[in-house]
Formats: C-alpha cells, sequence, structure tokens
C-alpha cells in the first residue's frame, strides 16, 4: 500500500485509517497513516503512539493481534505497538449519525477514509486477514472410539414468507427480523422496556441492533431480515435460511417488524417458544401465522404524536427524532381520529386503522425450500484495479455532498428517471445520505456485483 497524497484539518486524523476489532467486540485499534507518519488513536480519538514514517512509498504491512496487544510491520520489520483500545464512540453523535457502533461489532476489519477532517488518495493492493488455527490437543486420546456415535448433521434449507395482509391503502411494514433460537430469546414483555434493539426496530425500523443482541444472547446462530425495503399491503416477500434441525438453537422461530407509518408501533412475538420450527426429534414442522390488527404493540419509547417530522414513512427524515416516552410496551390503542390531522388523515394510509374488527397485518410463513440445482460456476473474471475520485467543485462557502453511491454495471440498473418516483434506495440517499437501500437495490438488481460509497462523511467545497 502507498499513501499518494494525504490532508488533513488535525494531526488527531488521518485521510487513510484502518480499524481491527476483537472477537468479542471488546477491544479494538485504529491506526491512522498520513504521509509522513502512522499513529494509534488513543481514548478520545486524539493521537496516541506514533512512528515518522514515510508511506508515500509502497510498503507491505502486516497488522498482528495478540492477545490485548497489537504490532504493525512495514516490510516484515515492526514499526509500532501497544495496546488494544476500548474506545467510548457514540454513533448517534457521528457526522452523518451512524445507526450502528463500528467498534462494537465482532471481528469487523475497515480499511479507507471514516472522517471529514481528513482525506486521501492511496494505491492498495490485496487484503488478507489471517487467523490462527487452534491450538492441537496436547493430550490426544491413544485409543479413541473406533465407531463414535455423534448426532449428524441435519441441514434443512428453509424460506421464510412474509405477506403483507393489510387493505389497500393499509398499514405497510419494515423488513421482518427472524431468528432461528432454543426457546431462550425474549424479543419483548408486555409490560416491560424494550431492549436498545427493540427500540432502534420499532422506531425505525433498523434490525442491526437487535440482530446484535441476539447473536450475543448464545441462544441462536441464524437471523436476517426478510425484505429489502417497506413491505407494501398485497406485497409479498421471501429470504431462504440453512438450518440444522439437530441443533436446539434452530427449533423455535422470532419474529419482530415496525407497522408503519407509525412512531414505534411494531409487531412481534413476545413468546419466544410459541413457533416451533422443528420438533424435539429435529423434524421439521414449518408455521404459518397470521398476525392481526390486535396484536399491534406500542413500543413505549416514543410519544404517538403523528407528526410528520417525528413519524417514520410519514415524513420523518432523521432516525430517533421523536419525543422519548419512556414507557412500557402495551397494546396499541390505534391512530388518531379522522379529522384530527394525523395518519389516517392522509390519502395513502386511509385504510391503516388496524383496530378495525377483524384487520389481518401480516402473514409468516416457514417451508422447507425445494432442492434448487446449482449453477454452474462463471469463469473467474480477468481483475482490473480502478480508481474512482470524487472532487467538490463548488466554490468556498458553496454546496456541500454526502458521500457518493457508485456501482457498476451491466447498463440495466437505472437510478432514477426524470418524472417518475425514486425508488425506496433512492428516496433514502435523496433525503438522508443513507447508501444501504439503495446498494441492496442495486445487488437485487442482479445488474451489477460491485458497488462502493466514497468519502466517509460531508465533502466540502473544494475538498476531494
Amino acid at each position: 500500500m502507498a499513501i499518494d497524497s494525504e490532508t488533513s484539518l488535525t494531526t488527531d486524523r488521518a485521510g487513510f485509517s484502518v480499524i481491527a476489532v476483537s472477537s468479542d467486540g471488546q477491544n479494538e485499534i485504529e491506526l491512522g497513516f498520513g504521509e509522513d507518519r502512522i499513529f494509534a488513536q488513543a481514548q478520545g480519538f486524539v493521537s496516541g503512539e506514533e512512528v515518522v514514517f514515510d508511506t508515500t512509498f509502497p510498503t507491505d504491512y502486516e497488522l498482528t493481534i495478540e492477545g490485548s496487544e497489537y504490532a504493525l510491520f512495514a516490510d516484515d520489520e515492526e514499526i509500532l505497538s501497544g495496546s488494544l483500545r476500548n474506545y467510548d464512540f457514540d454513533p448517534a453523535a457521528s457526522q452523518p449519525p451512524l445507526p450502528f457502533n463500528p467498534y462494537d461489532l465482532q471481528n469487523f476489519i475497515f480499511l479507507g477514509d471514516n472522517t471529514d477532517q481528513s482525506s486521501a488518495t492511496f494505491t492498495l493492493g490485496s487484503v488478507e486477514v489471517e487467523t490462527p488455527d487452534p491450538d492441537p490437543d496436547p493430550d490426544p486420546d491413544p485409543d479413541p472410539d473406533p465407531d463414535p456415535d455423534p448426532d449428524p448433521v441435519n441441514p434443512v434449507e428453509v424460506k421464510v414468507i412474509v405477506e403483507n395482509l393489510a387493505p389497500e391503502n393499509g398499514t405497510y411494514l419494515t423488513p421482518v427480523w427472524v431468528g432461528f433460537q432454543d426457546g431462550g430469546f425474549d424479543t419483548y414483555d408486555s409490560g416491560a422496556p424494550l431492549t436498545p434493539g427493540g427500540e432502534r426496530l420499532a422506531e425505525d425500523g433498523n434490525v442491526m441492533v437487535l440482530s446484535e443482541e441476539f447473536l450475543d444472547s448464545g441462544t441462536g446462530v441464524v437471523d436476517g431480515a426478510v425484505g429489502d425495503g417497506p413491505i407494501a399491503p398485497g406485497e409479498m416477500v421471501m429470504e431462504t435460511f440453512i438450518l440444522d434441525g439437530n441443533d436446539e438453537r434452530s427449533r423455535f422461530l422470532d419474529y419482530f417488524s415496525m407497522v408503519i407509518p407509525s412512531n414505534d408501533a411494531f409487531i412481534g412475538n413476545g413468546n419466544p417458544e410459541a413457533h416451533e420450527i422443528f420438533d424435539a426429534d429435529g423434524n421439521f414442522i414449518g408455521a404459518e401465522i397470521i398476525v392481526l390488527g390486535d396484536e399491534v404493540n406500542d413500543g413505549g419509547t416514543e410519544v404517538n404524536d403523528e407528526l410528520p417530522e417525528n413519524t417514520a414513512f410519514f415524513g420523518q427524515t432523521i432516525p430517533d427524532s421523536g419525543d422519548d416516552e419512556n414507557g412500557v410496551v402495551t397494546d396499541h390503542q390505534g391512530f388518531a381520529d379522522p379529522g384530527m390531522g394525523g395518519i389516517l388523515d392522509d390519502p395513502m394510509f386511509a385504510n391503516a386503522d388496524f383496530t378495525a374488527p377483524g384487520y389481518e397485518i401480516a402473514r409468516i410463513s416457514v417451508i422447507e425450500a425445494g432442492e434448487d440445482p446449482e449453477p454452474p460456476e462463471p469463469p473467474e473474471p480477468e481483475p482490473v484495479e480502478v480508481k474512482v475520485t470524487i472532487s467538490n467543485l463548488a466554490p468556498e462557502g458553496g454546496t456541500f455532498i454526502t458521500p457518493v453511491w457508485v456501482g457498476f454495471h451491466d447498463g440495466g440498473f437505472d437510478n432514477y428517471d426524470r418524472g417518475a418516483p425514486l425508488t425506496v434506495g433512492g428516496e433514502r440517499l435523496a433525503e438522508d445520505g443513507n447508501t444501504m437501500v439503495l446498494s441492496q437495490e442495486f445487488f437485487d438488481s442482479g445488474a451489477g456485483a460491485v458497488d462502493a460509497t466514497i468519502g466517509g462523511g460531508p465533502i466540502a467545497p473544494g475538498t476531494w
């Protein structure tokens, strides 16, 4: 790697950084690369230990993590070392705000520009990650059982199908989080506050924090989101998962989704053993769940004011912007009556009164997927390394731009059409600078396989 050029507004930040987080998400190190020095970020994100080093010359770097220590090598010579940190980082205070804390993500590795206070161009060759092999058994059994009989692995491919059963102009759903677990992961309890993960999903439809809580619990190992954007009335989405029928951690299904538009309405199963997918012998059972309107919950985390600026999918532009309620989960009492200027007065949601008798919200089905033939392996493409540079040409005091999403495709991905509505991904980027939904739309289209977001924050006039 070589730093071709680098500019920085402060000695505490760099235009190219490397972040490595431990497997438990509790220890990490961030290294900054300037043109003439390499330094470690100390607590408070100020410059810590450093070494004077010419980074403009192509160099093979190796970062090793062992126990609570790190060491950086340049062409096989150690140049910097120290202790791992546990950075105190508030993602909500980031510019722009982040929906997650990257320094808490287990086994997370980042290479690039993560600050709006510095910028760099760099040449990056291949990147390899190596993990040590576990220590061999120091005292192997000299006479192992010649006929061991462990429980066989029982892989079962299942498909989770979500159908929005609401009528036309009714309620939408955010992508539905599902987790397969041993009956010990409780997404919520009526009369108790939501967890941080439940709150983020019930207020903003963000599944990442709940997913992290689920995996940290040890009760399950397979989870995911079904759908990649708001699920409209009458729409059906599905996702496939590989489960082990012999693993107790695949036996029961949890689900959780935000009902939108709303402040913090959601559906989910409060009883973690309510939906059995495999029986005690590992036989697939499957499930079909009909969720009715009287099962919609009020998260108790945000005041139900139905103001557009505070209400998801009703005009809210930034997450977590409503007034805190500091309450507990209760049955939802429904939206404000028509004529009060709330959700039901919008023609798009004229039939969103889920308290109406017999109102159906969703059907969630878990079925065994059919055996699809494996497609032939395509030939390996000849790799070509390209560099994308973004320059803000606006005059001083002019317009900033958000980090720029780019995608390489076959000519079949149209990110917008003049005179037509934006896609959900285009709307999220145009309103909030959030590239994640557009990126998902891009990959789902099949038109391309490589995309990226360039820039770690607002790009100021005259910078690149």
